[in-house]
Parts: C-alpha cells; sequence; structure tokens
C-alpha cells in the first residue's frame, strides 16, 4: 500500500522575516519539504511512499532557512491516505479492439464468470453510452448473483479506513427497469448499487476496516428489476485513511532548554515555564 501525507498549511499573517519552511517525516526518513505560499491556508502533500506495517511516528520539523525570529508556519488537517494498488483497475487488458464486448475474458488479473465481461467503446452493448471513463473498455454485470466478477488484492493492513469507489453507468442502448449490483470484500457486503443513468459518475462505498493481508473484492449481480440488465464500471479504486487522534506531546526550544507538554482534544492554551519538564 502506498500513502501521502495530507495537509492544509499557512504563512504567519501578522509578522515575517522571510517566512517559515519545514520538513515532514515518517520515523527518520523525509518524506517532503514544505514553504506554505501565502497567509492563506492551502492544501499541500507528501509523495506518495510505501513503509513497514505497524506503528510509526509522522513528524513535522521547522526550518526556518530564511533565518530572523519569528516565521511561523501554520498546520492543520492533517491525514494520512493511501492506496491498494489494483493491476487492471480500468479492465483495459485484454485488449479486445474497439467494437468488441466478451464474456468470461482471459488474460488479465480480474476473474469473470458468468454473464460479466469486457467491453470497447461503441459495441453492442456500449453504443448507447459515452467512451469509458479510463481507457476505452469496461466491465459489465449483466443479470443476477450468478453474475461476478472479482480479483484477490495484496496490501491491506489493520487500523485503516478503506473505501471502494468505481464509475459506473446503466446500458443506455436497452434496459428492462435498470441493473444493481453488489460490492463485497471476502464475504463481506460493502454495498448495494443502482447507477442512476447510462451516464457514467462515481460511486463509493461506505469506509470499512480488515485484517492486514490478501482479500477478494468482488463485482456481484442482483437484477432486482428482472429482465435482461447490465451495468457497466469502470476504474476501480482503493483508498485508505489512518487515524490520526488530536493528541501527542509538543516540545519547543526556549532559551536553548527543550520544554515538552502533552495535549489532546478541548485543550487549552499552554504557557512554558521554567518549571516544566525538559
Amino acid at each position: 500500500m502506498n500513502y501521502t501525507v495530507s495537509f492544509q498549511a499557512a504563512q504567519r499573517g501578522n509578522f515575517n522575516t522571510g517566512g517559515q519552511d519545514f520538513d515532514v517525516y515518517l520515523d527518520s526518513t523525509l518524506l517532503a519539504t514544505f514553504r506554505p505560499a501565502s497567509t492563506s491556508y492551502a492544501l499541500l502533500s507528501t509523495p506518495y511512499f510505501a513503509t513497514t506495517a505497524g506503528t510509526h511516528t509522522l513528524k513535522f520539523v521547522g526550518r526556518d532557512s530564511a533565518g530572523g525570529n519569528g516565521n511561523a508556519a501554520f498546520i492543520d488537517a492533517v491525514q494520512v491516505t493511501g492506496s491498494v494498488v489494483i493491476p487492471n483497475s480500468g479492465f483495459e487488458t485484454p485488449a479486445l479492439g474497439a467494437g468488441n464486448f466478451q464474456y468470461s475474458p482471459t488474460g488479465g488479473s480480474w476473474t469473470f464468470g458468468g454473464g460479466t465481461g469486457i467491453s470497447a467503446n461503441g459495441s453492442g452493448l456500449t453504443s448507447g453510452n459515452p467512451g469509458a471513463p479510463e481507457g476505452s473498455q469496461v466491465a459489465f454485470i449483466q443479470f443476477g448473483s450468478d453474475d461476478v466478477f472479482s480479483q484477490s488484492l495484496s496490501g491491506f493492513q489493520t487500523g485503516v479506513s478503506y473505501t471502494v469507489s468505481f464509475s459506473a453507468a446503466q446500458r443506455g442502448n436497452s434496459s428492462n427497469g435498470g441493473q444493481d449490483f453488489d460490492v463485497y470484500l471476502d464475504t463481506t457486503l460493502l454495498g448495494t448499487f443502482r447507477p442512476a443513468s447510462t451516464s457514467y459518475s462515481t460511486l463509493s462505498t461506505a469506509p470499512f476496516t480488515t485484517t492486514a493481508g490478501t482479500h477478494t473484492l468482488k463485482f456481484v449481480g442482483r437484477d432486482s428489476a428482472g429482465g435482461n440488465n447490465t451495468a457497466f464500471i469502470d476504474a476501480v479504486q482503493i483508498t485508505g485513511t489512518v487515524a490520526i487522534a488530536d493528541a501527542g506531546t509538543v516540545t519547543v526550544l526556549v532559551n536553548g532548554a527543550n520544554y515538552s507538554t502533552s495535549f489532546g482534544a478541548g485543550s487549552s492554551n499552554h504557557r512554558f515555564s521554567p518549571g516544566d519538564n525538559h
């Protein structure tokens, strides 16, 4: 799983002698260096990075490259998010060629069964729909619960809140009430979906947690309306957010000595004095 750290940041507005810059670390690994561009808050993010399973320390470390006294940066709304790698997330393999579709195709990382498969743009299935949101092919689910496509995915971690998202649409050139389908992780139902139109829109499951390791993502037909109904699915993603507690310890340097205090949600202002622990 690959992660990124994002946050809102701004320069201090009422005093500035060149502006503050700072580093973001995970443990002893430098993730990126930042200098907020203005006194208005803006969203900043590190590049994606990988790390080992378990507990790590996220650190924001001042640089003050401009020097002077009083440069300060403000930081808020810190998030650590990541993504589980989904091979062939856009269903571009196997390449079928424009105007073609295939039930139960092989040669890619997804396993298709029953009335599921892949369609290229402009086929007998997709000719009534806009082009694929990602690339030129989409997956389809036709009919009911025997119609499933799935893929085994690695990289899940404990303590991470995940969401599955994807683009989906109803078939435009034939419908008997519209297709609905379920999304599962292994045997756990994550959500039931009925695309609202023949235009693609992004749909997402509710957040969920799971165990570390490998799990199987499945899309399973329902066809609650009965008859010949088909939904198209593309651009599948799994993103995760690591919870960051609004509590911890802050340490500042005052006249050559380190002073520390603990903080948490609802904490009041704290004035450091020589009597504090350091």
